[in-house]
């Protein structure tokens, strides 16, 4: 990385230094197939760990008496924890917006694989693109280069 000079690279090490940032997202999922048809496939995320979470482990953090498989998947640095659960997500207005570079063919390609989707022109003009996931986990998906 280029700084101008010391000061600049100081500025950079106490605004870093003091930032917050997300480390993973935890999602449910309900087919083991989405992790290839969905995330893999439509969003182009990779797995890159497999774990069990334990029923008492499940109960102290969760409040179930569940044992659940999880999937790590990764993205240009964005984590998601994707829990394998029969628990079908709720209507409700949790979702996760992401930044692609060519969104249109991203949300085609949810489209054509039978994924809800919905799209529409918001009052500024821009195109919005919304893609459920089979477990009800919502994505809104924009342009990387939008203002």
């Amino acid at each position: 990385m280029f700084f101008s000079n010391e000061r600049s690279l100081i500025f950079f090490i106490i605004f870093a230094a003091n930032k917050v940032m997300i480390r993973h997202i935890g999602l449910n999922i309900n087919e083991e197939s989405e992790l290839s048809d969905f995330y893999d496939k439509i969003l182009g995320f990779s797995v890159t760990e497999q774990f069990t979470v334990h029923k008492e482990r499940c109960r102290q953090i969760f409040k179930t008496e569940k044992e659940f498989t999880v999937y790590r998947l990764e993205k240009f640095g964005l984590e998601l924890e994707l829990f394998l659960t029969d628990q079908l997500n709720h209507h409700n207005f949790q979702h996760l917006c992401l930044e692609y570079w060519k969104v249109g063919e991203i949300f085609e390609k949810a489209k054509k694989a039978g994924y809800s989707t919905t799209t529409f022109v918001k009052d500024n003009g821009r195109n919005a693109f919304f893609i459920h996931d089979k477990a009800g986990n919502l994505f809104e998906l924009k342009e990387i280069n939008h203002i």
